[in-house]
C-alpha cells in the first residue's frame, strides 16, 4: 500500500490529498474523502443552524453521507440527501454567505467527495489547516 500516512506528514494535506486521488482504490478514497469532508462540512455547519435553526436538513445530509461512506446508507439514500441540499439551497437562495455554504458543503459531500476534500483543504487558513491535517490523519489510521 501506499504509504498516505508517510505523505501526509512530510508533503502536507494537498499532496496526501492528491496521492488519496490517484493511488488508493476508489471505493477507499472515496470512503476517506467523504468522511473528511463531513467533518468540514460539520465544522461550518453552526453558521447555517445559527440562521436556521429549524432546519435539520444540512445536518441530515452530513449524517447521510456520514452513513454511506462506511456502508449504511444506500445509494439511493445519498441520492435523497442530494436533494434535499438541493433544497436547502433553493430555502436559502437569499439568506446570508453562512447559508450558501453550508448547503454547498452538504451539497459537494454526496458529490464529488474527493476533489471537495482537495478544494477545501487548499481554501482553509492555516489554523483550519492544522485542523483538517488531524482530520484526515484519523482516516488514513484506521
Amino acid at each position: 500500500p501506499f504509504p498516505l500516512l508517510e505523505v501526509l506528514e512530510h508533503n502536507g494535506l494537498d499532496d496526501a490529498l492528491w496521492a488519496l486521488e490517484c493511488c488508493e482504490p476508489i471505493e477507499e478514497r472515496d470512503r476517506i474523502a467523504r468522511l473528511f469532508i463531513c467533518d468540514c462540512a460539520e465544522r461550518v455547519l453552526h453558521f447555517f443552524e445559527e440562521k436556521f435553526p429549524d432546519d435539520k436538513r444540512p445536518r441530515q445530509v452530513i449524517e447521510v453521507a456520514r452513513r454511506f461512506a462506511i456502508g449504511q446508507a444506500t445509494t439511493e439514500e445519498l441520492r435523497d440527501a442530494r436533494a434535499a441540499a438541493w433544497a436547502v439551497w433553493e430555502a436559502a437562495e437569499e439568506a446570508e454567505e453562512a447559508a450558501w455554504a453550508a448547503w454547498e458543503a452538504a451539497e459537494e459531500i454526496v458529490r464529488a467527495p474527493w476533489e471537495t476534500a482537495w478544494i477545501t483543504a487548499g481554501e482553509a487558513e492555516e489554523a483550519e489547516r492544522e485542523w483538517q491535517k488531524e482530520q484526515f490523519r484519523k482516516y488514513l489510521k484506521v
